[in-house]
């Protein structure tokens, strides 16, 4: 299934001209469009949504006035190049925490883990550390990486964020089939590219807590930003990453 069919899927229960919308919207979320670019033309989005031209023009009129897109007479319509935060409507996963939408999720992964991370580096003994590298070793590149998540969770020495942490696992784990159906599985693979979990542990190991923190922050960032999900990332760094 192409990206913008997934995109249609997630959306498909919101009345016509909101479907639109949140295609629009999640064509900007994604970086597919950058402040400045030129969308697709109407001939190109009716073929692409297949919907009428007034229910096009209602839902580009809605995005003009919210002042996401900018329209030019005869030239067609263009992202605005002030800073936006795009009102997309990310899908729900239900899970023995609640529901909440995949956005949530992630944002409190990444809280999570960067912050694990960093007391890990400080609180982990040698032994631990080593373990921790050789378990990167051993697994490195695999879709499913619960296991790194919750030695790194165990060796950072907090019983009760630990028990959290395996909770937001179970929720990105245990529903990973819904992921995949709407990003796909590659999607999973994604965080490993840039910066992998065994930089990460390399971190861990060498008593850097600023640099753990920071590379298991990059580490989801990138799965993140594949899967187009805007998680509001600057909250989360200020405080570890000058």
């Amino acid at each position: 299934m192409e990206q913008r069919e997934m995109d249609a899927e997630l959306i498909s229960r919101l009345p016509v001209v909101e479907q639109v919308e949140q295609y629009i919207l999640r064509m900007i979320s994604s970086g597919q469009y950058q402040p400045g670019d030129k969308l697709p033309s109407q001939k190109e989005l009716r073929e692409m949504l297949q919907v009428s031209l007034p229910t096009l023009r209602e839902a580009l009129s809605a995005l003009s006035a919210a002042g996401y897109i900018t329209g030019a007479q005869g030239k067609g319509y263009f992202v605005n190049h002030r800073r936006l935060e795009v009102a997309v409507k990310y899908p729900l996963i239900e899970s023995d925490l609640g529901t909440h939408d995949i956005r949530n999720v992630l944002e409190t992964r990444i809280v999570m883990e960067s912050m694990l991370a960093r007391m890990a580096s400080v609180f982990a003994t040698d032994e631990e550390c080593e373990k921790l590298v050789l378990y990167a070793e051993e697994h490195q590149g695999e879709a499913n990486a619960r296991g790194f998540y919750e030695l790194m969770a165990d060796i950072a020495h907090n019983e009760m964020l630990a028990d959290i942490e395996r909770a937001i696992l179970r929720v990105v784990y245990d529903t990973s089939f819904e992921i995949f159906r709407i990003f796909g599985e590659e999607s999973f693979r994604k965080e490993h590219e840039e910066v992998s979990q065994k930089d990460i542990a390399e971190a861990i190991r060498s008593r850097t807590p600023e640099q753990a923190y920071r590379r298991a922050f990059l580490h989801l960032k990138a799965y993140t930003d594949h899967i187009g999900v805007k998680v509001r990332y600057a909250p989360m760094i200020e405080p570890f990453w000058k």
